[in-house]
Parts: C-alpha cells; sequence; structure tokens
C-alpha cells in the first residue's frame, strides 16, 4: 500500500510482495538446526545473511522510490591527471557561475564528501 505525503514524497505502509516472500523464506530457513559438517551449517548462515542482506537493500530502494528505471553512476576514481578527487553536492541556484552554488547541507548528515567509486543514483 502506498500513501503520499504532503512533501509529494511516495512512502510505503507495508512491505512488497518479494520482501513478505524473503521473509518467509527467512523464517523457513531458521528453524533448520541441523547440519551435517561445520561448513553445510555456515553456508547455511552465509544465506541467511544474504537474505537480510536482499531484504534491507529493497526496504531502502521502496523508502527512497528507487526502481528499475533509476540512473546509476560509479564516480570515478582519478579525474584527468589531478589525482584522487573529492566530490561535492551544490545547488548552482540556477546560476553557470561557481561563485554562487552553495555546498548541499543534508539532514542528519550535514556536508556530505563524495570519493571515487561512491556510487550516485537518480531516480
Amino acid at each position: 500500500m502506498l500513501r503520499r505525503s504532503s512533501s509529494t514524497r511516495i512512502t510505503f505502509t507495508m512491505d512488497c510482495p518479494t520482501i513478505q516472500h524473503l521473509k518467509q523464506w527467512h523464517e523457513s530457513l531458521s528453524c533448520q538446526r541441523e547440519f551435517a559438517n561445520v561448513e553445510a551449517k555456515a553456508e547455511h548462515v552465509g544465506l541467511l545473511n544474504r537474505i537480510e542482506t536482499a531484504i534491507a537493500r529493497l526496504k531502502m530502494c521502496e523508502e527512497n522510490g528507487i526502481f528499475g528505471g533509476a540512473w546509476v553512476c560509479v564516480l570515478p576514481s582519478v579525474v584527468y591527471q589531478n589525482g584522487i578527487p573529492e566530490y561535492r553536492v551544490v545547488c548552482d541556484g540556477e546560476s553557470d557561475k561557481p561563485e554562487h552554488w552553495r555546498e548541499v547541507r543534508f539532514e542528519k548528515r550535514g556536508f556530505v564528501r563524495l570519493s571515487g567509486g561512491d556510487v550516485v543514483i537518480k531516480k
């Protein structure tokens, strides 16, 4: 079920069917207590961890409105021959003049610096 808040952001009030399915699968696997050997138990625990990670990632995507058509970019680690870059998020204020740009302060994070290899997602 979707709920649209006053800020036009979509929030999910219940898990999507995929998340529900993963939770049920995790729950059914969690019941297993006996294993043939240590390797089988380790493999089983690894699968449970991967399912938990998948659930967390899907929830994050849903909460932030990130779906299949999102644009994903990995920031370059080296820009030209200037060494290791640091990226900043700025609001250009509809100006092409960098002196008018202001760095964006994020809620709960403040100013955020990105590095090469970090991922940027555009919905």
